[in-house]
């Protein structure tokens, strides 16, 4: 999507004047060499481009005043619009901006280049290689072409699963507005390589998971380039199929496939990696003006607003506010252009359909926003630096935000394991806004305007509960709630077991338990899942074991053990084993006298038949000692099992602090 547009030379283009030349020979004429054409028309009415225009043609900015605007169009959608009788000029391509090009990861290190295509692939390797704990690639697909859609993933446990808000930048849907594709490499590198040293980027790593993709369509960025993607001049704003792939998404008010094509191979990837992240907000990154764009897209605010069209405005002025505050005497109008506040409601600007923004928002509960953020849609290479400066802090604004509002985690009240449940704001959610806790840690974001709100959550097979939460612009409320199950399902308890002389290895069969008590009848117990437990003497036991369910209901089952036997002293002879020094209070020696040449396996276990050392010893004809270490176990009593292949000899040894 873009909104404003430097005209640099119109051809004006009237078919009734052409002579000599049918209009198919025209159009002929005007797509030679390039399959999307850029005009400017003269509507009759807003109405006309938001019912009629935007359904054939991809308009790309409009003035409500002068009703002029700028559009794109495949040579199909050219000829269905020529049918409307709209006053129309073709747009020619600046060609003396100074767009330079890097053949080399090196020549990026002032960021006043655009990459080839494959030093951007190769960068986003090596950050992966240089920062491997705090960056990640994934390849989410391979196009046609052999380009491919990257996205790296950047938080401080990058190798792991964490407890929070996921964060999405993308950019550069539209091939040829490619601001936002250079600014989201640089802040890449700014992100990994001020980490740990800069308060805020180190703040943000810690406590976001941030999902970067640079270029959302590299066939448009590289339209028409070497295999290597050696330049940018031919950028398109469509894809290698001549599809807008900002109006080839579900719509909430048109429904599936507004724009009449099948999901492309890019919509589809975004749209993949929607269902299994659980992105909080995210942003898509566009050029051609200079304002943030929040939903809706598809109605206007006379029709229809979102239910947080508050936060909305507040976030959207934060970004805006930032850019013009740190904006230099070479960019002095920054976010003024378009609108004077920097801001606009996406269906007041023009209605489009199938756009990302509404996409995110409706169906999958995420705050997405579209920004502009440059008039031109390529910028002088030279350019490109006075333009990070200027976007950064607003930048980090936005990613901060996903943070504020109201977040916690959402929980069973027995088991304490997590809910993905449902997050209302009664009298306020409407058309999707409500928001879902995650399943793997119940954890949940609701990013929200400073106010005093009733929330309801809520899970099937569970009662709800209601609270009354007071939120402050620019900070966030933890609310961490508890849900009871509506019946919690009863405990069952059950366990089988295997012994090998007077060592006994319990498994654990229970079901709808998450404590376990067991009694092992020698005066022993233990809460492990699966104990194993060693008894010092023969006869026969009561093992009990009793499984909760964490809401106060229990249930035991018991089987009785019988023990015959604890050592067989054949080869190894009790006199032949010394322990000393016996108390310890770090290691001991372990002496075995034989006269035979045998391999021993020593394991040492505690009183409740937890295993802390095993290993194997060579054993030779006389002195055999051994070191044990134990300074690292806790105080008490530990059993010392000396087994050869024939024989078995135990031994009790005392650990004091």
């Amino acid at each position: 999507m873009i909104k404003k547009y430097t005209f640099l030379l119109i051809v004006i283009l009237n078919f009734a004047s052409v002579i000599g030349y049918s209009q198919n020979n025209v159009i002929d004429s005007i797509f030679q060499n390039k399959s999307e054409l850029t005009f400017k028309f003269k509507a009759k009415s807003k109405e006309q481009v938001d019912t009629l225009i935007t359904n054939i043609v991809s308009v790309d900015a409009f003035n409500s005043t002068s009703l002029t605007g700028i559009a794109i169009a495949s040579k199909t959608q050219f000829i269905n619009f020529l049918k409307l009788n709209i006053p129309y000029w073709v747009i020619v391509k600046d060609q003396s901006k100074a767009i330079n090009m890097a053949s080399t990861v090196s020549q990026m290190a002032l960021w006043n280049k655009y990459p080839y295509y494959q030093v951007y692939d190769t960068m986003m390797t090596q950050y992966q290689t240089k920062y491997p704990n705090l960056c990640k690639r994934y390849d989410l697909v391979t196009l046609s072409s052999g380009r491919k859609l990257i996205i790296l993933k950047l938080t401080n446990n990058v190798n792991t699963k964490a407890c929070k808000p996921q964060f999405l930048y993308s950019s550069t849907m539209h091939g040829d507005e490619v601001t936002g594709y250079l600014m989201m490499l640089h802040l890449i590198d700014y992100l990994l390589s001020n980490y740990g040293t800069n308060t805020r980027v180190t703040n943000i790593l810690n406590n976001v998971e941030v999902w970067i993709l640079p270029d959302s369509n590299p066939d448009g960025t590289y339209y028409n380039s070497s295999p290597s993607g050696s330049t940018i001049a031919n950028a398109q704003r469509y894809n290698a199929n001549s599809v807008d792939l900002n109006r080839n998404y579900p719509d909430p008010r048109a429904g599936a496939h507004p724009d009449g094509n099948s999901y492309q191979t890019e919509t589809q990837t975004l749209m993949n990696l929607a269902d299994s992240m659980h992105f909080v907000m995210s942003a898509n990154f566009h050029g051609g003006s200079d304002v943030v764009n929040f939903p809706w897209d598809t109605w206007t605010s006379s029709s229809k607003i979102t239910a947080d069209d508050a936060w909305w405005r507040y976030v959207a002025a934060n970004f805006a506010d930032s850019v013009q505050v740190n904006s230099t005497s070479l960019i002095t109008d920054y976010f003024k252009g378009t609108y004077s506040t920097g801001i606009t409601e996406g269906g007041d600007w023009y209605v489009i359909t199938g756009g990302r923004q509404d996409y995110m928002n409706y169906f999958k509960h995420c705050r997405e926003v579209t920004i502009e953020i440059s008039v031109n849609k390529e910028l002088s290479s030279d350019s490109l630096p006075v333009y990070w400066n200027v976007l950064r802090g607003s930048f980090f604004k936005y990613i901060e935000e996903c943070q504020n509002g109201i977040r916690g985690i959402i929980s069973d009240s027995c088991s304490g394991l997590p809910i993905k449940a449902k997050v209302y704001v009664n009298s306020h959610d409407a058309d999707s806004s409500w928001v879902w806790s995650g399943s793997r840690f119940g954890n949940y974001y609701r990013p929200i305007k400073a106010g005093t709100w009733s929330v309801t959550f809520s899970a099937t097979g569970y009662t709800s509960k209601t609270f009354s939460i007071t939120t402050h612009d620019g900070s966030a409320v933890i609310k961490n709630v508890n849900l009871m199950p509506l019946s919690p399902a009863n405990p069952v308890s059950s366990y089988t077991y295997s012994t090998n002389l007077n060592t006994v290895n319990f498994t654990n069969t229970s079901t709808n338990g998450i404590s376990y008590s067991w009694n092992f009848g020698d005066g022993n117990t233990s809460t492990a899942q699966n104990p194993v437990h060693l008894y010092l003497s023969t006869g026969t036991f009561t093992v009990q074991l009793t499984v909760s369910n964490g809401c106060a209901e229990t249930n035991t089952s018991s089987q009785q053990i019988t023990i015959n036997a604890v050592g067989i002293n054949n080869l190894l002879d009790d006199n032949n084993i010394e322990l000393y020094p016996n108390p310890t209070t770090s290691s001991f020696m372990l002496n075995i006298n034989t006269d035979k040449c045998e391999t021993v396996k020593i394991s040492i276990v505690d009183i409740i038949g937890n295993l802390i050392y095993e290993d194997s010893k060579p054993l030779f004809a006389g002195d055999n000692k051994f070191k044990i270490d134990m300074s690292n176990n806790r105080q008490g009593v530990y059993i010392i099992q000396i087994e050869t292949s024939l024989n078995r000899i135990y031994r009790k040894i005392i650990k004091n602090d």
